[in-house]
């Protein structure tokens, strides 16, 4: 009882046996934002993150894509051929062709534009600076782009290749590269203003 206050250790059952150590509130425990401003480099590389987990394809790309890969092979050898002869290319096939050298820059300037920091593999940067809407822009447009040249370069080459199937199964491959390239296009657009708005906190 002689000691001054000031050296009595808290808690101090032998002082207060009566109460208890209580923690604080979890209220009142500092935790990192996880959503923070936008204009943070944070907030840059949260965005990215949540960006690259919600970028998930269906399994059904693993049969696609080969398929993709051998119409644009396809498609490519017979330019090459009508090149070769000197015949002049259907309007099918021209505009095939210009859609695909137009995807081909759209994905150059995307590239720039992320090597130069304009954004990242979706532009994570404020909705105020206008350089955002340049890369939806060229975001869009690329993706549009590559899937009318999908879809025609499946359509042409399912066409024109003999013995690839019936109509029938012509016409399921053919709807079923449609409705993916579709939702491949649909679903990074709607989900664009909720993972970038300042609103979405």
């Amino acid at each position: 009882m002689g000691q001054p206050s000031s050296a009595i250790s808290w808690p101090c059952p032998e002082v207060l046996p009566e109460l208890h150590f209580i923690p604080p509130p979890l209220a009142t425990v500092p935790r990192p934002n996880p959503h923070p401003p936008l204009a943070t480099p944070d907030a840059r590389h949260y965005l990215q993150m949540e960006n690259d987990n919600d970028d998930r394809r269906p399994m059904l790309w693993a049969a696609i894509v080969p398929f993709f890969s051998l119409s644009v092979i396809v498609y490519v050898v017979r330019i090459f051929d009508r090149w070769r002869r000197k015949s002049t290319l259907s309007w099918v096939e021209a505009s095939i062709t210009v859609t695909m050298a137009a995807n081909v820059v759209t994905i150059a300037l995307t590239a720039v534009a992320t090597k130069y920091g304009f954004g990242t593999h979706m532009p994570a940067i404020p909705e105020t600076d206008g350089r955002i809407t340049v890369l939806l822009v060229v975001w869009m447009v690329g993706g549009v782009a590559s899937g009318f040249a999908r879809i025609s370069i499946v359509s042409v080459t399912l066409r024109c290749t003999p013995g690839s199937g019936s109509r029938s199964t012509k016409s399921f491959l053919l709807w079923t590269v449609i409705v993916f390239q579709a939702l491949s296009i649909v679903c990074p657009v709607s989900m664009y203003p909720l993972s970038l708005s300042p609103h979405h906190a």
